[in-house]
């Protein structure tokens, strides 16, 4: 997996929901931090778009893409991530996230080394190319993937209706109308603090 191939999927992804930075004072500054100079790495600073005017300040999101030449480099991707979120400020700290990419020809990596990269949550979150991953699933793994409808595409597998189901049968004011108010919360592009204010308007302050 190349950095050029991932990157205009990046953009395709955050197309109509995410708006970039304009302003690149930041990102250059950040690269520098890179004190190591990986060869190939990529700063993309993200804010969702609003839904509306009335809705809350939405904090930017800090995605670092590297792309391994080799193993040496990964604690120096690390090392990378650990120094850009000294230089951010709070709230922002909480949305670092470092994805990791590499040709599987020049790297060899196991999937439970992955996996081993991936359940440690210092410095930041990370993604991790796992063997034989395309962009395209490593992509959906992130906070980029876009949730699709599975009751309205046919698929069998809807955690959302499987959800939904169980809530029913537990809370009584949770009916068919409601259900679909959720659904089409859910399935929006909303923020968390705008689906705070869609689904619960009565502790807007």
């Amino acid at each position: 997996m190349k950095i050029e191939d991932l990157n205009p999927l990046v953009e395709s992804y955050i197309n109509g929901r995410f708006q970039l930075e304009t302003e690149k004072k930041l990102s250059n500054l950040l690269y520098e931090f890179d004190t190591n100079k990986i060869l190939k790495k990529e700063i993309y600073r993200l804010q969702r778009i609003k839904q509306n005017e009335e809705s809350h300040k939405i904090n930017w999101k800090t995605l670092l893409i590297v792309e391994l030449q080799n193993k040496n480099e990964l604690q120096y991707a690390l090392q990378w991530a650990a120094t850009v979120k000294d230089a951010l400020l709070d709230p922002e700290t909480a949305d670092l996230y470092l994805l990791i990419i590499f040709d599987d020809k020049i790297i060899d990596i196991s999937v439970d080394e992955c996996y081993s990269i991936e359940s440690s949550e210092k410095y930041c979150r990370k993604y991790i190319k796992r063997p034989g991953q395309s962009p395209i699933d490593l992509l959906d793994r992130t906070f980029l993937s876009i949730l699709e409808d599975a009751e309205e595409s046919g698929d069998g597998l809807d955690p959302i209706s499987t959800a939904m189901a169980v809530t029913e049968a537990k809370y009584s004011w949770f009916t068919e109308d409601e259900q679909k108010k959720w659904r089409s919360a859910l399935l929006s592009n909303m923020s968390g603090n705008e689906l705070l204010e869609n689904l619960f308007p009565e502790i807007k302050n």
